[in-house]
């Protein structure tokens, strides 16, 4: 059954779950012009549409559209909230674990700096944010791996067998987080443009069916 069948059974019999079939149809964008279409055209019960009779309900379909697309675009927002809980979580780690490491001229880094370190859990994130975009995240590992802190020697033993582990963990998973979500835009992209296909089709075919129609009926007036 046809969208546009839908909706003209919807408006004839006025009832509920009709009418949530048609809104399902809508969600789902197939075929959503001719529907918005029927409804502009449509009167009353048992009553054979007008062209274009009530523009106003336009504003009913759209409305409804973006709604919808509202509640599509928080289906991104938990993987946000996924990669700020684990941006969250490591940092507090980093802190935890990396948190005493100095550079000096007596013990110089090629990753840590002023502006990427774990001293504090303000920077700590944004020192992350370096390490999942691929910046330098190699250099920033190693200068965790040394042991010559005098004033912490005994914990560090520990951070040169953990730093590997902390490191290489975060990067596979906020890299799986960031394929996951391109992969959900661009099935989302080649969705609206497959219903975009679909609905020129329809429309091709409902414009023709109505050119047939109204020779039919002219030819019937004759």
């Amino acid at each position: 059954m046809e969208p546009a069948d839908i909706f003209r059974i919807c408006w004839s019999c006025n009832g509920e779950a009709m009418a949530l079939l048609t809104l399902l149809a809508l969600t789902s964008k197939d075929a959503w012009l001719q529907i918005m279409y029927k409804g502009v055209d449509a009167v009353e019960i048992d009553m054979e549409p007008i062209k274009h009779y009530s523009e106003t309900k336009l504003i009913y379909f759209i409305s409804f559209l973006f709604v919808v697309s509202f509640y599509i675009i928080n289906m991104f927002v938990v993987e946000n909230l996924l990669l700020f809980l684990l941006f969250f979580i490591f940092a507090i780690l980093g802190v935890e674990l990396f948190g005493k490491l100095e550079c000096s001229q007596e013990q110089s880094c090629s990753g840590l700096s002023n502006h990427a370190n774990f001293k504090d859990f303000g920077i700590a994130p944004l020192t992350l944010f370096r390490v999942a975009t691929g910046s330098n995240w190699n250099d920033i590992m190693k200068d965790t791996l040394r042991q010559d802190d005098s004033s912490v020697t005994e914990e560090n033993k520990l951070t040169t067998m953990i730093s590997p582990i902390y490191f290489i963990t975060f990067v596979l998973i906020t890299q799986l987080i960031l394929v996951d979500i391109i992969i959900a835009v661009l099935l989302k992209n080649l969705e609206m443009i497959n219903d975009y296909d679909v609905d020129a089709e329809m429309g091709e075919e409902i414009e023709l069916q109505r050119q047939v129609d109204l020779h039919d009926r002219n030819n019937f007036e004759q």
